[in-house]
């Protein structure tokens, strides 16, 4: 008798682990989109800002939004934030090296 209530237990329990699978299938396409469009209006944003202090606000705000979307979806969440930081890292390591501009360290 307590197997058949411990199994329906461990169903309960897989049910809604599949329904967190099922809702992070369909909703991780929408939050890499909006990470995505976060990011480039981030970008925009803190390469006219000229203080520091507020691109470091505007930097913080995109490691935040990366942590949220690698923790969120493990796996795409983690490439694409990781290959969006590497992108404006090598962006602004070009400004460095072809403008000499070293405010933006």
């Amino acid at each position: 008798m307590d197997e058949g209530r411990g199994s329906n237990t461990e169903g309960k329990a897989m049910d809604s682990w599949d329904y967190a699978g099922d809702f992070r299938r369909k909703h991780g396409p929408i939050k890499v989109v909006v990470y995505l469009v976060l990011m480039i209006v981030s970008f925009a944003i803190q390469r006219h800002i000229a203080s520091p202090i507020e691109q470091g606000i505007v930097a913080q705000f995109q490691v935040i939004i990366s942590v949220y979307l690698a923790v969120s979806l493990p796996k795409y969440g983690f490439l694409t934030a990781f290959l969006a930081l590497g992108i404006e890292f090598l962006v602004i390591l070009l400004r460095v090296v072809t403008v000499r501009d070293w405010s933006v360290l």
